[in-house]
């Protein structure tokens, strides 16, 4: 099937899924299944939006796409995703979406940064993430000097992200996602590292500390780590 009727550009730093979901909506189809099920004749899979599917989708360039956060490549090897420039493993990512309420009460899109298990904070209204589903996981309330610890470490690593993201003529070894890797495979157990090291295209998501409280711990070591 051609292109869709109404696509709007999406808003900068957008979660892939939630943008999928918004032209659905605005094509008055029942639901992003429905719509992959007519225009490409398969079955929707929310951790395997392509890229070449969303410009099909909408007639768009790959440079408007940039602003949609965490495609699949269409090289896609490692069941990486898209975060502008960079490829992030799918084991950096958390097992559900968290949120920020307050944001989505201002803007009327999610942010792709929130599913990235070491930004577990949303540093405009200082509170941590929350479950978009709240029965997928059970709330970890952290205390205030845990939250203060934690909005002192993560607008580093955002603007790390941010500027790795973009920036064409960056050395992948020195990028935040590199040093995110090296912390993590120093925090895991001999078996769990092999294993990892062994991963196929369809790995499943279980090696990133995404327990709020383990992740929490694990920020401070990758901090330490930024800015040493």
């Amino acid at each position: 099937m051609g292109q869709l009727f109404v696509f709007p550009k999406p808003s900068k730093g957008q979660l892939a899924t939630c943008y999928v979901r918004k032209l659905a909506e605005l094509n008055h189809y029942i639901s992003a299944n429905e719509m992959y099920g007519h225009h490409f004749n398969e079955a929707y899979d929310q951790d395997n939006i392509s890229l070449k599917q969303l410009c099909d989708l909408t007639g768009h360039n790959s440079t408007v796409m940039q602003d949609v956060m965490l495609l699949i490549s269409d090289q896609n090897e490692q069941n990486t995703f898209l975060y502008g420039h960079l490829h992030i493993p799918s084991y950096h990512l958390t097992k559900e979406l968290f949120v920020c309420r307050s944001c989505l009460e201002e803007q009327s899109f999610m942010e792709g940064k929130w599913r990235i298990a070491w930004l577990p904070c949303c540093t405009k209204h200082h509170k941590a993430l929350t479950p978009f589903n709240y029965s997928a996981e059970p709330i970890y309330e952290p205390d205030k000097q845990v939250i203060d610890t934690l909005l002192q470490i993560q607008p580093a690593l955002e603007r790390a992200l941010d500027n790795d993201a973009f920036n064409k003529d960056l050395n992948i070894d020195n990028s935040i996602v590199a040093k995110v890797d090296k912390q993590l495979k120093r925090s895991l157990k001999p078996d769990k590292l092999e294993s990892l090291n062994q991963r196929n295209k369809k790995y499943s998501r279980r090696y990133f500390p995404y327990k709020r409280s383990e992740a929490f711990l694990f920020m401070e070591c990758l901090y330490d780590q930024i800015v040493a």
